[in-house]
Parts: C-alpha cells; sequence; structure tokens
C-alpha cells in the first residue's frame, strides 16, 4: 500500500526522531545528529514520532543513552518528502517520513541534521 501524507498533521506539529550514540557528529562547533540519522536504506522509510501523541519517558526509558531531537513537519515536506501514518504500528504517535527516491532523502537527511534541536542531549562516548 502506497504511503500518503498525513494531512492531519500541521506544518508546525513537532516530530521526534531517537538518535543513537554513534548517530551524533561534531560539526561547526556543536553537536548535531549525523546526516546519516535520517536515512534508511533498507525500506527507505524513517520512523518518527508526533511529540503531542508521545510520551517522552515511554519512549527513552528502554534509550537510556540515546538522544532525542526535535523538527517541525514542515521539514521533510519543504525537501519533497511526506510525514505518513503507518497503520501496522500499534503506536498513536508513529509517523515515518517518506521521500520518493534515495537523492531527495539524502539532500532532506543534511536540512534534517542541521535544523533539528536537541530535546534530550546525550553526550557521544569519547
Amino acid at each position: 500500500m502506497p504511503r500518503t501524507d498525513d494531512d492531519s498533521l500541521g506544518d508546525e506539529t513537532v516530530l521526534w526522531r531517537r538518535i543513537i550514540p554513534s548517530w551524533i557528529a561534531f560539526k561547526d562547533g556543536r553537536y548535531r545528529p549525523a546526516s546519516f540519522a535520517f536515512v534508511d536504506r533498507r525500506s527507505f522509510e524513517v520512523s518518527v514520532f508526533v511529540a503531542h501523541l508521545t510520551d517522552q519517558d515511554e519512549l527513552m526509558n528502554p534509550y537510556p543513552s540515546d538522544g532525542l531531537v526535535a523538527f517541525p513537519a514542515r521539514l521533510p515536506r519543504t525537501c519533497g518528502g511526506i510525514v505518513a501514518a503507518t497503520p501496522e504500528n500499534p503506536h498513536q504517535g508513529h509517523r515515518v517520513l517518506v521521500f520518493p527516491d534515495t537523492r531527495t532523502m539524502r539532500k532532506a537527511a543534511e536540512v534534517l541534521a542541521n535544523s533539528s534541536q536537541w530535546v534530550r542531549f546525550v553526550p557521544p562516548p569519547s
């Protein structure tokens, strides 16, 4: 079944992406997610959560060494992607970012990496 944009989410809806320690880069004097944190070469879908539909503690407690970043739904959309519902996932806040091709996904990944804000930052191990 093809994915469609979830038009119930406005462009300013905050989305969260969990960031594992190996996905953190130090660039331009700050820690930020590496662009590959927003790329999935297997499914070409990037898992995210709608902030207002998700309990942060419930989401993050199983992953104490991971960080969490936020960005508005507008960002992947302006980069040529969509924010799609995942009816197969039981979590009400789960969505996926979907892009039409690998090139678009990679360009969007750089924008998302540079524009995301830390909600929960856990410094990577040295």
